[in-house]
């Protein structure tokens, strides 16, 4: 069943133009990306949004956002981006709790 969420804490990723989104059910948390050096963290009890910013990250997202382009990797425990054919491919592994 389909239902709204509210959160706090993620006005950048949540306003952004279709962000790349996958759930990492390692951490419990969606995770999401959609250019830049930062993706955000939904802790799904609490309802808030936690910036994590990586320097070097693989740069601006496409031009038409990164939905389905973010996805997760649980046999790699990484999240991979592919923003397109012309471009290198990105993984972020993240810390565990």
């Amino acid at each position: 069943m389909r239902r709204s969420l509210r959160t706090t804490g993620g006005d950048p990723i949540v306003k952004s133009l279709y962000p790349g989104m996958a759930y990492d059910p390692d951490r419990d948390r969606i995770v999401a990306w959609n250019g830049g050096n930062t993706v955000y963290s939904l802790n799904l009890e609490t309802r808030v949004w936690t910036p994590i910013t990586y320097p070097g990250g693989p740069g601006p997202a496409h031009e038409n956002g990164t939905y389905r382009r973010w996805s997760y990797s649980r046999a790699s425990g990484v999240f991979v981006v592919v923003n397109s054919v012309d471009s290198d491919a990105y993984a972020l592994r993240l810390p565990l709790p």
